[in-house]
């Protein structure tokens, strides 16, 4: 059997329960949820008025501004 290498360059977390591995594994162990009333938009005709959204994410910390700008926030 071929034995393969495998080089790990970094880890990142963009959650909605903390953006970065530290703030990330933070929430995890107090217990905090990340599901809060939707903000992006107005939600108030949906029965539905909750969402795990990620507060605070700023794309142009990870890519060029003309890039985040053409991907959807679901990326």
């Amino acid at each position: 059997m071929e034995k393969r290498r495998v080089v790990i360059t970094g880890m990142g977390v963009a959650a909605p329960n903390g953006i970065g591995i530290e703030n990330f594994w933070d929430s995890l162990v107090h217990g905090r949820s990340a599901v809060r009333k939707i903000t992006r938009f107005d939600a108030s005709t949906y029965p539905c008025q909750v969402a795990a959204e990620v507060p605070n994410f700023d794309p142009t910390n990870y890519m060029h501004p003309k890039t985040a700008r053409r991907l959807s926030r679901s990326i």
